[in-house]
């Protein structure tokens, strides 16, 4: 692991902390400004940077029980210094302890005057030393605390969750959601099907398996390149999607022939699925406020061959666009959220998410699930879906579409609907897959027909 990329990585770390937008746009942002950095340093820069950020209120921990300045006073661009070299100490058991203090030691150099690489040096040897042996707060004592320090997540959020499920179940679910996800793919029935596709992959990775719940994932385990160099990929053979995501569009159950409204369409992740789902006859329309979401959309579908897709620039929140009021047989509302069922792929969520921001969520999942539920027609299905298992985002909005427009009520999955998923359906009728219980991100989903 080479200076730059503890540099690049420091780097990404800071515009976090000052931008605060998502960990993964500054990553790219990165490896734009790096064109010919090697595809190994940009795998160890990625693992470092999600792992700080994954470990970060642990880490912190650690820094405050070795520094004899308070932390509040630790400048943020020394602090993540150290975060970085108490994360490759701690977490990291091929980096060398010499070498993540004398590369930490470096960096403090460039950051600030002499006595800051002292104080970076002294500490980081001292974590190499007594690491092991820090206290923690205690479980008996402070319940909450505890789990929010040792699996580093804010307390605000560890607290509900306690209030919720318990605090066994709540140490479940911190626990999965620091666990690494298996890379999982849905194969493009319209070009292949799973056992080839299986057969293709397994000459470029260690190991393949099918999903245990959707009839078209496999995950991959030890790839020997990345998703864009294999040869399936190009084929237009598969994309990457987490089986959670997979069966919402099992749920929705759309037909050869149907009139499809994927509303938050974004790059496209469902629509391709739909668009084999229905056998590439019938059209579906991908509704999106980002016209370049729209656009990576519009390659991705080239790329599978999808060919009855037509993309419709537009906002929900204002408003279904004219013209397509009771046109559709099946519409699939895959809202914003808080994305908390997806901290595993997606840590800096812990840190930028807080209790107004999923009140915030769930006024606008309602005003776009009521603008999109006008374009079903009678007869037809809706389902609301989100990568979240907070009540406040999930039963509460259907439960309150469902007071405001009794037109439409709860239907149960059709046939299609993987049997082996059965499981993860509720006694309501809601679809919900958690990270601790089914190895799959967290998802809730709920179905709902308009009368006829």
């Amino acid at each position: 692991m080479g200076s730059d990329t503890r540099q690049i990585a420091l780097a990404v770390l800071n515009r976090f902390d000052a931008r605060n937008g998502p960990l993964d746009a500054h990553l790219a942002r990165a490896f734009e400004k790096n064109p010919g950095m090697p595809r190994r340093q940009r795998a160890q820069t990625t693992s470092m940077v999600y792992g700080v950020v994954r470990w970060r209120k642990r880490i912190d921990w650690v820094i405050a029980s070795m520094s004899a300045t308070p932390f509040s006073k630790i400048a943020p661009r020394i602090c993540n210094i150290l975060r970085l070299g108490v994360f490759q100490i701690l977490f990291l058991t091929g980096v060398p302890h010499g070498a993540a203090v004398n590369t930490s030691v470096n960096l403090a150099k460039k950051a600030g005057p002499a006595w800051v690489a002292g104080y970076v040096n002294g500490l980081l040897r001292n974590v190499a030393r007594r690491g092991e042996s820090i206290a923690f707060p205690d479980p008996s004592q402070d319940p909450v605390r505890s789990l929010a320090v040792t699996l580093s997540y804010p307390e605000w959020l560890v607290e509900r969750w306690v209030a919720r499920m318990g605090w066994e179940t709540a140490r479940q679910v911190c626990e999965a959601g620091n666990r690494i996800p298996t890379l999982t793919v849905r194969a493009n029935t319209l070009a292949v099907t799973r056992a080839d596709l299986g057969r293709a992959l397994g000459r470029e990775a260690e190991k393949v398996i099918p999903t245990v719940y959707g009839p078209e994932g496999l995950r991959i385990f030890g790839p020997a390149c990345t998703i864009p160099e294999m040869e399936a990929f190009r084929q237009g053979w598969f994309q990457v999607q987490d089986e959670a995501a997979q069966l919402v569009s099992h749920l929705l159950a759309p037909c050869p022939g149907d009139r499809v409204l994927e509303a938050c369409a974004g790059r496209g992740g469902k629509t391709g699925h739909l668009g084999a789902l229905m056998d590439n006859r019938g059209a579906i329309v991908a509704l999106d406020r980002d016209p370049a979401k729209l656009g990576a959309l519009q390659e991705e579908m080239a790329r599978l061959c999808v060919r009855i897709v037509r993309t419709v620039v537009g906002d929900l929140t204002d408003g279904l666009p004219h013209g397509m009021e009771g046109t559709c047989d099946r519409v699939l509302v895959d809202a914003p959220c808080s994305g908390l069922g997806v901290l595993r792929r997606h840590p800096d969520g812990k840190w930028t998410k807080s209790e107004a921001s999923i009140l915030k969520c769930r006024d606008t999942q309602i005003r776009i699930l009521e603008s999109a539920a006008a374009a079903v027609k009678r007869g037809g299905i809706l389902v609301y879906a989100v990568c979240s298992k907070e009540p406040e985002e999930n039963e509460q909005v259907v439960e309150r579409f469902l007071r405001t427009y009794p037109v439409f009520s709860l239907a149960p999955a059709e046939r299609g609907f993987p049997d082996t998923a059965g499981c993860l359906v509720s006694p309501q009728g809601f679809l919900q897959t958690s990270p601790h219980r089914d190895d799959m991100d967290g998802f809730f989903a709920a179905r709902l027909r308009r009368g006829a």
